[in-house]
């Protein structure tokens, strides 16, 4: 039996470790891709970047419903993985501005879903297998950063590399979907949980609310970084180090995250330090003069992305009812990853637009240090409640 069950954690991990790596390759190379080959200005980049999450405002919530509702949560995954391969080949088409914000749509339709179905199927397994989440979730930090190097060498100042390599990546994805541990769907025919029933969940609501604020700064961030260290003169191979090196440091975090959310005080304090880091971090981005320097501010990476998805993906697989785990998942994918990306990316593309990329980031840090003014009494309250 144990040989059984790490088989499947195996499974599960390699699931994360190629998955992020595509990502990885998605993320950080897309910017260049529209810079260089479509030529899209930083206004028009913000546009392109935040009309595909706009559609997840209300394809998520349908996703997370589906895969409630489906006999095996993986049926679902396996669909959103395939439509993604697909969509992802639309893109490099045609070099329009209007036919690649409508691609990209669609492509965001499937892909922006794929992380909280895996996310749902993954802790839900942990939970009745008595498995670690973020040590296994650190599978995909180490494909996303090792994939960053790669990809910076392979991509090497031609950006339209990055679509046969994404599809490559995906490929070996859906492979090892099929292979995942089957996860059913909990809700019957008979029996559908309202969905609303998660707002009255008043914790949730403070966790989410925290957690897209951290996302819309940090979606800032991820829209102009790589175009910004280009500007400062760093090549495609440096950059692809900077992801690299940025992302191994989120496995401390990854490794431990049990014992750094309990020493904390729990999620919301948790966030809200991630949120302070972040503030530091913004600001000593605008200050930078060199590519060599921004590498060394990005490393503060290590307490940011890692930290928001984790904790909120732990807390909400443990404090939702099985037949709205899914629903509660996509609920934070269309708030965190969907409306914080196109608040995020149209507001960083005018920012950029108007005092540069250095005041992009003084932005992004008043705004996470008025965050931390509203919620750290609300937390601190409702913590010795």
């Amino acid at each position: 039996m144990p040989t059984h069950i790490n088989r499947n954690q195996i499974t599960v991990a390699s699931f994360y470790l190629v998955f992020f790596m595509s990502v990885s390759v998605f993320m950080n190379f897309m910017p260049l891709f529209l810079t260089e080959n479509i030529g899209v200005t930083s206004r028009q980049l913000g546009i392109i970047l935040a009309i595909g999450p706009a559609s997840l405002i209300f394809i998520q919530p349908l996703w997370g419903l589906r895969a409630d509702r489906a006999q095996y949560k993986n049926t679902i995954l396996i669909l959103l993985l395939v439509s993604t391969l697909i969509a992802s080949a639309l893109i490099p088409l045609r070099p329009s501005f209007w036919y690649v914000i409508a691609a990209i749509a669609l492509f965001n339709c499937f892909m922006s879903a794929i992380n909280p179905i895996a996310d749902t199927i993954t802790v839900e397994l942990c939970q009745k297998r008595s498995w670690d989440f973020g040590r296994i979730r650190m599978a995909g930090a180490i494909g996303y950063s090792v994939m960053g190097l790669i990809a910076g060498i392979i991509i090497s100042g031609i950006p339209i590399r990055l679509f046969p390599l994404f599809g490559i990546m995906m490929v070996f994805t859906i492979g090892i979907a099929c292979f995942l541990p089957r996860v059913p769907g909990h809700q019957r025919e008979k029996l559908k949980t309202p969905y609303l029933k998660l707002l009255q969940n008043k914790k949730l609501s403070i966790v989410l609310i925290i957690s897209f604020a951290a996302n819309f700064t940090l979606i800032m961030h991820y829209s102009f970084f790589a175009v910004y260290f280009r500007e400062l003169g760093g090549t495609t191979a440096l950059f692809g180090l900077a992801v690299f090196c940025a992302s191994m440091l989120e496995m401390p975090f990854a490794f431990f995250s049990k014992r750094i959310i309990a020493k904390l005080g729990g999620p919301e304090k948790t966030l809200l330090v991630s949120i302070a880091v972040m503030a530091v971090r913004w600001v000593l981005a605008s200050m930078v003069t060199t590519p060599y320097m921004l590498l060394l501010v990005n490393c503060l990476h290590g307490f940011s992305f890692i930290v928001l998805t984790v904790t909120v993906t732990v807390f909400i697989g443990e404090s939702v009812p099985p037949e709205m785990k899914a629903s509660g998942q996509a609920l934070h994918g269309m708030l965190s990853f969907g409306l914080a990306r196109i608040l995020g990316s149209v507001t960083g593309g005018l920012l950029v637009g108007l005092w540069g990329k250095p005041g992009m980031f003084i932005t992004a840090a008043i705004i996470n240090v008025v965050v931390l003014i509203i919620f750290i009494p609300i937390v601190s309250r409702g913590t010795r409640r």
